[in-house]
């Protein structure tokens, strides 16, 4: 299985569970350095501070608007940032109070969803309905990103996997076309590759580069992140400085790659942290 190291000296490695019949052990990819991404996650481009109500933010999107969405985990508003400054633009009502904890843009329509699983697709005008996934608190989903490749959902758990499944942290997907969840993940973290010491790798946010087609996957708890192919191969992993990250929950890319990622405040505000593409990636 293919590892590569945090600046922690940490071993990750992942697998793809979409076709059961495929190797569990993932084959290194020689081209790609440990540890690399084509940004400077230490050095953002913009650090902004965000309004008091975002202090709990815990997901973001781009939005086709040219605006991030962001989502708090408290009430049931839809929140617009220039990003260019990280103001709120625009609040929108789509459900009642919750625990969310990610979004993603399909179309015209926003999804939300919350801890417990369920999903509100809001289109800016009515009140969302509730659909439910089948997936349970327990579970503890926190992270939601657009796959527009298979045109599904992915939703991120940072809790219990499922399926009677053990050491592994699971990412399950949920179709747009039948509107039904998938019975097995789609993606799996190995535990005993993430966690050998130290805390553990929970996902907490995650969102597909537009260009490359590869997952970021965030972990606010491990203050890591890391990088999947399309078919799930580990490409990166790398470590988050404390004082940038203080509980990184969102992560959102802009169509030219210019990443975003936000943060809950520790005892203060949350902030947005913006970051150019390296020059030479």
């Amino acid at each position: 299985m293919l590892r590569l190291f945090l600046l922690l000296a940490l071993p990750l490695a992942a697998c793809h569970a979409d076709d059961a019949s495929r190797s569990a052990a993932a084959q290194p990819d020689t081209t790609t350095r440990p540890g690399s991404v084509p940004y400077d996650l230490a050095n953002p481009d913009g650090r902004f501070r965000l309004a008091p109500r975002l202090r709990e933010i815990s997901g973001l999107t781009w939005l086709s608007s040219g605006r991030l969405g962001a989502v708090q985990d408290e009430d049931g508003d839809l929140f617009e940032l220039d990003p260019s400054s990280g103001e709120v633009v625009r609040e929108s009502r789509f459900h009642g109070d919750g625990d969310y904890e990610g979004l993603a843009q399909v179309g015209d329509t926003v999804w939300v969803v919350e801890s417990d699983g369920d999903l509100y697709p809001f289109d800016g005008r009515t009140e969302a309905d509730k659909i439910d996934t089948g997936l349970k608190r327990s579970n503890d989903v926190e992270g939601l990103a657009y796959d527009a490749v298979h045109h599904r959902l992915l939703l991120a758990l940072k809790g219990d996997p499922g399926n009677g499944l053990r050491r592994v942290r699971a990412i399950y997907a949920y179709d747009l076309t039948t509107g039904e969840r998938s019975d097995e993940p789609a993606f799996t973290l190995d535990r005993d590759q993430l966690d050998p010491g130290g805390a553990p790798f929970k996902p907490s946010g995650l969102a597909f580069h537009p260009a490359t087609g590869e997952l970021y996957v965030l972990s606010a708890v491990r203050r890591a992140l890391i990088v999947l192919s399309p078919e799930g191969e580990l490409r990166a992993a790398v470590a988050l400085p404390a004082r940038l990250y203080p509980q990184a929950e969102g992560i959102a890319f802009a169509p030219d790659g210019t990443l975003f990622i936000s943060s809950e405040g520790d005892g203060t505000a949350g902030t947005l942290l913006r970051f150019l593409p390296l020059s030479d990636s």
